[in-house]
């Protein structure tokens, strides 16, 4: 039996196994054939190897053309895209060859290229078939281009350019093969149709008049009836838009001008009824002759020439001019506007003297004004003159008020110091203020520092006791404060000292005692800071209240203390720096009755059931004695005053003249006239 090898076995073909022969000569034959067939199982061997390994390179082949195929489907770049796959594919066909015997490589690129043929006209055809898709999209695109140009353009000359151009164009693409001439003159009547219609729906739109003129003559032939229809419509329809949309602008311009004028008018009242010369008066009567602001306008201006110059007149003599025009007023209307305006002038020049005294009167005329320069004591003197003659002339008629001595532009300036954490500044600005205005600081330091209590305290004690080193202290205080910084009373501490003060005078202070204790943090922010934390409660607290009576003013001078928190007729009562508690006894005992007018703050008499104060100290029964009077400082050195009664009750002077109906004394005032005589 022989072993027969197979001979023509192609790379990719099955490996053909040894066939066993039954014809046997003999033994030496046979140990030939044995011989043989050894040799035939080694070749056999190799030779399954080699086509081993041809198997395994088509098997790889395969996989890599079907990565290249999906890849390349995909690939809308049809310029080149069969080389590059072409490319692509031998760049694998290299790699695996490597991986061959030397004598199998040549035979694998050559079964490889043979697969890669058929497979490459495949996408050399996509590659036509992308690129004239390509030009389809690419002539369409064009088209569109020229339906916009040709709609858009200036005239009908360079319309029908546009449309040869066009026509142009698509007999080029019939040549290349882009489309066939039976689409070639689709798209042309296409083209046609769009350009009318493109150019048609622009001017239905833009200028509906000159469309339908234009639709009129025989104007875009190639728009089938139906769509002109429509276009006739939306024409129409737009140009009645346009007409109502005019209409309405016409409104709302008229009543925008009558609104503007009406504002003008307005400005021009609020200005001639301030007293003041409105610039362009002729030109404004012009222009409101004959309409609804004609009357208010002229009402203002008859009102204005009632009187002289009625704006510059104090309230007091506005009213009682207002009162002699009505008695001779009839049921006129042109009398009956000229009292209202009247009394809008009047009501217009009480809220500007409320607001801003002194820019009222320098804005009419009434006064001048100069600045005022702390190294210029005449400047000071001046304004203080000014500031006085304005509260008692041109502020005639109006409730009491503090005097102001600054503008409020003046005011806020100097407030911009106050507001600042710069307490050698704020300290500058005390002594100035101080030093310049004297008696009147008090007064001033109230007017720029009424949102800061700390400095108007700090202001007081420097203007009443000199101590500046207690107002450095409150100042330098705040602003430990501010920064967090500085020693802080316990609040079981302050309290304490709260309680023991405002139960025994609950409404003295009223919503100034808080800030008095505001104060007082500020001055224990610095002093406490030598203070032991661990002392007992009663020696802190006392430590507190010393700082309570500093920011209250108290001093001690020759052994008696002034000012601070004393007992005045068996009540604590808040006292200046200039006097003590005996000292203030003594005045409310001593007072005359015409002192009691001249120390109160309206220039009345406090009254008591009726009758003036000074009348019941007469010694006969149901007289009160001046030792049942107790005092409740409200700030800026005035008092409220009260009598006691036997309950404890404290019932209040009334004063007319004051807002709340409030009797209110000046104890300086009274200090002042008893040590005049």
């Amino acid at each position: 039996m022989a072993l027969i090898v197979p001979e023509a076995q192609t790379p990719f073909s099955p490996v053909q196994q040894p066939r066993i022969s039954h014809d046997m000569p003999g033994i030496g034959d046979a140990l030939s054939t044995v011989g043989n067939t050894l040799v035939a199982i080694e070749g056999a061997k190799v030779q399954r190897r080699r086509e081993g390994a041809m198997r395994e390179a088509r098997v790889q082949t395969i996989e890599r053309l079907g990565e290249l195929n999906t890849r390349y489907q995909q690939d809308t770049d049809y310029n080149g895209l069969s080389d590059r796959f072409q490319a692509d594919a031998d760049q694998a066909f290299a790699s695996i060859a490597e991986t061959l015997p030397p004598d199998l490589r040549e035979r694998y690129m050559q079964d490889a290229r043979e697969t890669l043929a058929p497979q490459k006209q495949a996408f050399a055809r996509l590659e036509y078939g992308l690129e004239r898709q390509h030009s389809r999209v690419s002539g369409q695109a064009a088209l569109r281009t020229y339906v916009n140009e040709s709609a858009n353009a200036p005239d009908e000359d360079s319309r029908l350019a546009i449309m040869s151009e066009a026509a142009a164009f698509l007999a080029s693409a019939v040549e290349d093969g882009t489309y066939t001439p039976e689409e070639a003159d689709a798209m042309l009547q296409k083209l046609a149709t769009d350009s009318d219609f493109a150019l048609a729906l622009g001017m239905s739109i833009e200028d509906p008049d000159v469309f339908l003129e234009r639709l009129d003559d025989g104007a875009f032939p190639n728009i089938d009836p139906v769509t002109k229809e429509r276009l006739q419509i939306g024409a129409k329809a737009e140009i009645s838009r346009r007409d109502a949309q005019a209409a309405k602008q016409l409104d709302v311009e008229a009543k925008a001008a009558q609104k503007a004028q009406a504002a003008t008018v307005d400005d021009a009242i609020a200005i001639i009824e301030n007293g003041r010369p409105y610039t362009g008066l002729a030109e404004l009567q012009a222009q409101v002759k004959g309409t609804p602001d004609e009357a208010r306008l002229n009402a203002t201006l008859r009102a204005q020439q009632v009187a002289g110059n009625f704006a510059v007149l104090s309230p007091a003599q506005m009213a009682a001019e207002i009162a002699q025009i009505a008695k001779t007023a009839t049921n006129d209307p042109a009398d009956i506007a000229r009292l209202e305006r009247l009394r809008a002038m009047r009501s217009n020049t009480i809220k500007s003297l409320e607001n801003d005294p002194l820019s009222h009167a320098k804005e009419r005329g009434i006064t001048t004004l100069g600045p005022v320069d702390f190294d210029d004591r005449a400047t000071v003197r001046d304004r203080i003159s000014t500031a006085e003659a304005v509260a008692e002339d041109v502020m005639d008629g109006l409730p009491p008020s503090p005097i102001r001595y600054f503008t409020n532009d003046e005011r806020d300036s100097l407030a911009a110091i106050v507001q600042a954490d710069n307490a050698d500044a704020k300290l500058s600005l005390v002594n100035n203020l101080v030093n310049t205005f004297g008696p009147r600081a008090p007064a001033v330091l109230a007017e720029i520092g009424a949102s800061d209590p700390v400095f108007e305290l700090a202001g007081n004690l420097v203007s009443q006791t000199g101590q500046v080193e207690v107002a450095r202290t409150l100042l330098n205080g705040q602003r430990l404060l501010a920064e967090g910084q500085g020693a802080k009373v316990k609040k079981v501490d302050r309290d304490a000292v709260r309680a023991s003060v405002a139960e025994m005078f609950p409404r003295s202070l009223h919503d100034r005692f808080p800030l008095l204790l505001e104060a007082a943090d500020a001055y224990y922010a610095v002093s406490g800071q030598m203070a032991n934390p661990e002392a007992e409660p009663e020696a802190r607290r006392r430590s507190y209240m010393k700082a309570v009576q500093a920011a209250a003013g108290q001093v001690t001078r020759n052994g008696r203390t002034y000012g601070g928190i004393q007992m005045v007729n068996g009540r604590q009562t808040l006292l200046p720096a200039t006097l003590d508690a005996a000292t203030a006894e003594a005045l409310l005992e001593k007072a005359k009755p015409e002192d009691w007018v001249k120390a109160s703050v309206s220039g009345a008499a406090p009254m008591w059931g009726g009758k003036p104060l000074p009348e019941l100290f007469t010694g006969r029964a149901g007289s009160v004695h001046p030792g049942r009077l107790a005092l409740e400082y409200i700030g800026r050195g005035q008092y409220l005053v009260s009598i006691q009664r036997q309950n404890g009750e404290l019932r209040y002077l009334t004063d007319d003249a004051m807002p709340d109906g409030k009797a209110r004394l000046s104890l300086e005032r009274l200090l002042e006239l008893q040590e005049g005589r």
